[in-house]
């Protein structure tokens, strides 16, 4: 489920450059060229990758807290001599 979000924004944020780079080389080469087209960040597609990049950022980030918090839980658990499972006494 992580890797199919990850993957989507990935795709979406790359999708995005792609085709700022095609409108500003290719299909768009007068007012200003391409260097004016790409300093513009209040357009739809600029606001579309920076969206991309953030939720790729946060569940990035998200994941490695989660793989933080279990390695700490795991080192008090082994220097505390606890067990992780309680044993079950049988009589």
């Amino acid at each position: 489920m992580l890797n199919k979000r990850l993957e989507f924004c990935h795709t979406q944020h790359v999708g995005s450059d792609v085709r700022r780079i095609l409108d500003a080389f290719i299909y768009n080469s007068e007012n200003g060229g391409p260097v004016a087209l790409l300093n513009e960040v209040k357009v739809p597609i600029y606001e579309l990758k920076s969206a991309a990049y953030t939720m790729q950022t946060l569940v990035g980030d998200a994941f490695i807290v989660s793989l933080y918090i279990l390695g700490v839980s795991y080192f008090l658990m082994s220097s505390l001599d606890l067990p992780i499972v309680p044993r079950v006494e049988r009589r």
